[in-house]
Order: structure tokens, then sequence, then C-alpha cells
């Protein structure tokens, strides 16, 4: 992309013709990461940072050209094979004694160069990627020891944003997920028949899973705060359903977003009512009336959304 940059800056295009022509090279870009990196192919998957950049030059390229995103045709990259691949790869990561280790990644303010910070972190992780200029430095690192990238930091300068994620951990719930899914999906994620009107809810734990099939769910999607669904995985539940009118309940804010783009995928009729809480999403199903038109449906499920009042409690991570 930055080569591609290079020659297009020297041509007499306008910013938008630059951003179209970037968007290609990165989608092409995208598109061999498998080839350059053994991982990604037996995953079935692509670079994701790759691919963030992607859909990033491509935003902006569909903004300030005026297009309408409804209109635009973009490519959604999805595990191949419905994630085997993946799946592949941790249950034979599981099979041996190595561990993933911990994802650790912090900002680092220092006055070192960034290659002799290189020199120090190089050997005490993996997947070491360093970005940034000015004293001002993003370091990311895959590492069994956290600890010890963090007190190398300290001793060259001030770090901040520090984030530690247990990826063996991350696996081992991706695994669980997936065992769990399968065993479950005869009861929890079956498509009821619909001929008129229904709804789908996002939602996660077998409690209120049961409880949105008490109130008459069509489907149920496994997803939360901690493991989201793709537009993809919601879109292909929306059209395996035969009905004339769809409701969808996301249930978090965080999904609503990717609950619009689905149904705006999706084959059906879908109307995104934008519970942001479990709570939320529950006294909409509670409220459904499959017996009622659409828009009266629309009209009661917003109205009910607005008034629910959601209180979260959480275990403070310091003292005061």
């Amino acid at each position: 992309i930055a080569e591609e940059s290079g020659r297009q800056i020297r041509t007499e295009r306008t910013f938008s013709e630059l951003l179209a022509a970037l968007s290609i090279k990165a989608k092409e870009s995208v598109d061999s990461t498998p080839s350059h990196l053994e991982l990604l192919r037996d995953a079935g998957v692509v670079d994701s940072g790759a691919y963030g950049l992607e859909i990033f030059l491509r935003g902006i390229h569909i903004h300030i050209s005026g297009q309408d995103v409804k209109n635009v045709d973009i490519e959604l990259r999805v595990p191949a094979k419905d994630g085997e691949g993946v799946q592949n790869l941790i249950k034979n990561h599981h099979a041996t004694e190595e561990i993933y280790g911990y994802c650790t990644q912090f900002i680092l303010k220092s006055s070192v160069g960034i290659e002799d910070l290189r020199e120090l972190f190089v050997d005490l992780g993996l997947s070491l990627v360093l970005a940034g200029d000015s004293g001002i430095y993003r370091i990311h690192i895959h590492t069994e020891a956290p600890g010890d990238s963090i007190n190398v930091a300290t001793t060259v300068g001030s770090i901040s944003e520090v984030s530690i994620e247990d990826m063996e951990r991350q696996s081992v719930a991706i695994m669980d997920a997936d065992r769990k899914e399968k065993g479950e999906s005869k009861n929890q994620n079956t498509v009821e028949a619909c001929a008129h009107i229904g709804f789908v809810a996002v939602a996660t734990g077998s409690g209120i899973k049961q409880i949105f099939r008490e109130n008459g769910a069509l489907a149920i999607i496994s997803g939360g705060d901690s493991m989201n669904p793709s537009v993809a995985e919601i879109a292909e539940v929306l059209d395996s359903i035969k009905c004339e009118s769809i409701f969808l309940l996301p249930n978090n804010k965080n999904i609503v977003s990717t609950a619009k783009q689905a149904a705006d995928l999706s084959k059906n009729s879908v109307v995104v009512i934008p519970t942001n809480s479990i709570a939320e999403g529950l006294e909409c199903s509670a409220e459904f009336d499959p017996n009622s038109t659409a828009e009266s449906n629309e009209e009661t499920l917003t109205e009910v959304m607005t008034s629910v009042r959601t209180l979260l409690i959480f275990k403070a991570e310091r003292t005061a």
C-alpha cells in the first residue's frame, strides 16, 4: 500500500481517486496474506490487521465519494469452512505442552530509538510489534511472562494503557463455546416456524436463552460482552428463517451496529430494535405480539425499550 501510495501521489489524481486505488491495492494485499504466512493459510483466515486497514481505506473512500453504503458491495472476510481451520489449530495446540501465553500491549514514552527498543524486547517473546515515532511507541508482544516486558519498558521510559490478555484461557473458552454450541444447537438455535412475524435475540447463558425461547424467539444467536457475533453469523441466521417480518434484538450496545449491518444484508425484512442490554431485550420479548403488525410491534418495543433502566455493578480493579 505504501509503494502504491508513492506511485499514485505522483499522478494528477484527486484524493478520492487516490483512495479508490489504494483500496483496490489493500484488498489485493489482504487476499495474498495467507500465501505469506502458513499459520493464516492453515487457519483459513486473512491477516486481521491488514483487513482492518482495507476497511479503513474503503470506508473513507465511500464517505468522501458520496456513495450510499447500503448499495456498496463489501466483501465480508470470514474463516473458511465455518472456522474449521481455526478450531483445528487450537485443538492441535492443546494436544501439545505449549502454551499461548499472554498478549501484552502498552504505550511506551522513551527517548530510546525504535531499533534499540526492538533489541530489548525481541528475546522476551513472540509476535513482537513496535510502532511509533517521536518518542511514543505502541508495543505488542506474546509472552509467558508479561511482567518481564513491563519491567524492561519501565527501565527506559514510562508506560500507559497496559493490556494483558490470557490467550490460553481465550483458546479454552473458544473450544468450550464451540462444544457447547454444538451440543445446544438442537434446542437453542433451531429455527421455529413463522408464517407472519417473529423475533430473534442475541444472548449468552443457558438461563437467559431459555427465557427468550419461552417468550417465543424464532432463533437465538450466541453472543455477549466477550464474544460478539459477526455480521455474517447474524445474517446467516436471519436468512435461514422464512417469515414476513423479523425483529432482531441485539441486547448489547456493542452488537447494535453489527445487527444493523446484518439486517441490511439479509434477504428478509428485518427490523432492529437497538436493545443495549439483556434487561431491555427480555422486556421487549415479553411484550412482543406475533399476532400484531410489524408497525405496531416496532412502536411498542421502542417505547418499552426506552422505559427500561439498567444498573450494572462491577468489582473494582484497584482500591482507592
